[in-house]
């Protein structure tokens, strides 16, 4: 029982923790661009996916670089960059909307 009871509070735990960091990245990316889109809380909930893919392949391939390259493709070639990409391309159209209003 004690087993159990520690893994449901433990899993509770860890779930609104990331949730909780995930409302604070977004505010932190959100108000400094004036911009409130769910690019960076999308970007993040899709990692969770990517953990099962990567651990299917790499025991399909047997081989740990798989992982190591799916890392490096997807969370620093893809995804942080193109998060900033996304608010970018959201602010300076919300500054050429104002522009020319």
């Amino acid at each position: 029982m004690h087993h159990w009871l520690y893994s449901i509070v433990s899993i509770t735990a860890m779930y609104l923790w990331c949730h909780l960091m995930l409302i604070i990245l977004q505010l932190c990316i959100a108000v400094p661009c004036h911009v409130f889109k769910l690019w960076a809380f999308i970007g993040i909930m899709l990692q969770v996916p990517l953990v099962v893919i990567t651990k299917f392949l790499q025991n399909k391939f047997r081989s740990s670089m798989v992982g190591n390259m799916i890392f490096w493709l997807f969370f620093s070639i893809l995804g942080q960059p193109m998060c900033v990409l996304l608010y970018y391309h959201d602010l300076m159209n919300r500054k050429g909307k104002t522009e020319s209003s």
